[in-house]
């Protein structure tokens, strides 16, 4: 693992996975942070999962969620075709298992007739905030 330092400061740029240097507000490192942003939320919600038992089972739901973004911003931080072939990547079945959980979840709930108030259950308010960054 590298040294999440480099000693060379901060000239504006960052260094992709394969070596690559770009400049920091290039699209493509606005991209991979915002996957890491939520990421990094995602594990607050698991958190708030882990410590209520009726949803403890939706963890191992959210891990998988987890490792599927760190690959992804593996791949959007990859500009060199050859070493993003040997990255792991997102297929259909990823969002397929994503659309399948979504309607799971969403079975049990009444109609939304309109829009709602982030708030309720801890874990529901930190789900919204997730929501919103990754619209």
């Amino acid at each position: 693992m590298v040294k999440i330092y480099t000693k060379t400061g901060d000239k504006g740029t960052t260094r992709l996975v394969d070596g690559s240097c770009v400049e920091k507000f290039s699209p493509r490192v606005e991209a991979y942070g915002t996957v890491d942003e939520i990421n990094s939320y995602l594990g607050v919600v698991r958190v708030g999962l882990q410590k209520t038992s009726e949803l403890r089972s939706l963890d191992v739901v959210f891990e998988k969620i987890q490792n599927h973004l760190f690959n992804l911003g593996s791949l959007l931080a990859c500009a060199d075709a050859e070493i993003f072939k040997k990255l792991p990547p997102i297929e259909a079945a990823h969002v397929a298992m994503l659309e399948n959980q979504i309607d799971a979840l969403t079975a049990d709930l009444p109609e939304l007739k309109h829009f709602i108030l982030p708030a309720g259950h801890e874990v529901a308010a930190h789900l919204h905030v997730a929501r919103t960054l990754c619209r």
